[in-house]
């Protein structure tokens, strides 16, 4: 089952962006889709994540920034999005947003998908955290859970396991809904590798010092292209060596010349832009994070950071798979996207606690990898060959971290009340509950449900 991320990049009418702006904010997305969802949201089965935001460029003006997060193809997904407003008389709605945009000022809904097309940006790196599930799976197993769930609540105290279970299939099979409870989609992870997603360990860990680090990122690198040439042969195999032998190049030349020069970052959040993002904030369980980075142009900057997102998308498809983005379990969906002529970086996440645990997460336990992709923004802590340093600075990556944000004016989220570990706890109680509808090994589902 295939996922796609991408983000539609529009340039704003000059003097329309207070319109817009007041406009986006006024629709009351959330998080969860407000009463009359007007965008159509909850119609669209394929979307798992949906947000819109504008972005000031000092260079480039004001953009209208799509972002979604999606089953299946770009191009069927914008289909169906234009195509509700269409079916249910309501074009004018979505013409009153993208008739603020350069070019499209006089649109008609029959060329706002081909417009939209035009604009697309795909991501230089990606990552998700229900990967191979589509969101009607994803909901489907969180009802199996409920109904599990609240079987067992109703059961007398003391009942044992085998009557347990018999009593939660049962009730499944009285639905017929839940007909194809046994129907597994084949990309849906193995329930044993999931499970290590379900208690990941929260001790941050211990520094190994750069060698042992530099040696275990090779060695994951190393059965990420044996992976990748098991699944899709030599060619992505040959471009991910050739965007490790460009890293290495240009790490060095950057590392001797580029990156000592790099001045030191003492900024600090302005207050009030802190507060301005704290008010999109923690309105459910998920929050959601997007910024905006200027990058340095030059170009052996350019050609690390390339060959920095290659090697970090290998590692996506083939390594970070199963619930946990190096030691992290609270991530649903993320990328980055370098835009507006390789001069700007968005990153955009869905992830679950608030925004100051996340960070601290990435700190603790990531800290390699978000200088990967964040080392040659103007103003990142110093870094080393794009590997050390950097979002190790704890205090002041975060402060960079918070000034680059901007804040999202419609966010959508197709199951609001489910985390990432809730998402992968059902997919594991599916799979054991199928293969064991004779009821011999209940007590190891049924450990699940508390």
């Amino acid at each position: 089952m295939k996922q796609s991320i991408f983000v539609i990049v529009l340039p704003v009418t000059p003097g329309r962006q207070g319109t817009l702006r007041k406009f986006l904010s006024g629709l009351n997305y959330t998080g969860k889709a407000p009463p009359g969802d007007p965008l159509g949201y909850r119609s669209l089965e394929m979307l798992h994540y949906a947000s819109l935001f504008l972005y000031d460029d000092p260079e480039d003006g004001w953009s209208l920034v799509f972002e979604s997060n999606i089953d299946g193809d770009t191009a069927d997904y914008l289909q169906a999005f234009v195509n509700h407003f269409s079916a249910n008389d309501k074009s004018q709605l979505v013409l009153d947003i993208f008739r603020n945009c350069q070019g499209f000022e006089h649109g008609e809904i029959g060329g706002l998908c081909s417009y939209l097309r035009k604009h697309i940006v795909l991501p230089s790196t990606k990552y998700s955290g229900c990967v191979g599930r589509s969101r009607n799976q994803i909901l489907f197993e969180a009802e199996i859970f409920s109904v599990a769930s609240q079987t067992l609540d109703k059961l007398p105290p003391k009942t044992d396991a085998g009557a347990a279970a018999k009593a939660v299939w049962q009730a499944l099979e009285a639905d017929p809904k839940f007909r194809d409870i046994a129907a597994i989609p084949q990309a849906t992870p193995d329930a044993g590798d999931l499970l290590s997603a379900l208690s990941p360990d929260d001790t941050p860990p211990l520094n190994p010092g750069a060698v042992k680090q530099a040696i275990a990122s090779l060695h994951m690198v190393f059965r990420a292209l044996r992976s990748c040439f098991r699944r899709s042969g030599i060619m992505p195999v040959v471009k991910a060596v050739f965007a490790a032998v460009v890293f290495v190049l240009a790490g060095i030349w950057n590392l001797l010349r580029k990156e000592p020069s790099a001045p030191a970052d003492t900024w600090r959040p302005d207050p009030a832009h802190v507060r301005s993002q704290k008010a999109y904030e923690d309105f459910n369980p998920t929050n959601h994070m997007v910024s905006v980075v200027h990058l340095h142009s030059d170009f052996s900057r350019r050609a690390a950071k390339w060959a920095a997102f290659t090697l970090l998308d290998l590692l996506a498809e083939h390594e970070y798979t199963k619930g946990l983005l190096g030691a992290i379990p609270t991530i649903h969906f993320a990328h980055w996207a370098v835009l507006n002529d390789k001069r700007r970086l968005l990153f955009v996440s869905n992830f679950d606690g608030n925004w100051d645990s996340y960070l601290d997460d990435f700190t603790l336990k990531a800290a390699r990898g978000l200088t990967l992709a964040w080392a040659h923004g103007k103003g990142f802590p110093r870094s080393a060959f794009m590997f050390s340093g950097g979002a190790a600075e704890g205090p002041a990556f975060i402060d960079w971290a918070r000034r680059s944000m901007v804040p999202t004016l419609v966010w959508y989220n197709a199951y609001p009340h489910l985390s990432i570990r809730n998402i992968n706890r059902n997919s594991v109680l599916r799979q054991i509950m199928v293969e064991d509808k004779d009821h011999t090994n209940a007590g190891n589902w049924l450990e699940l449900m508390q």
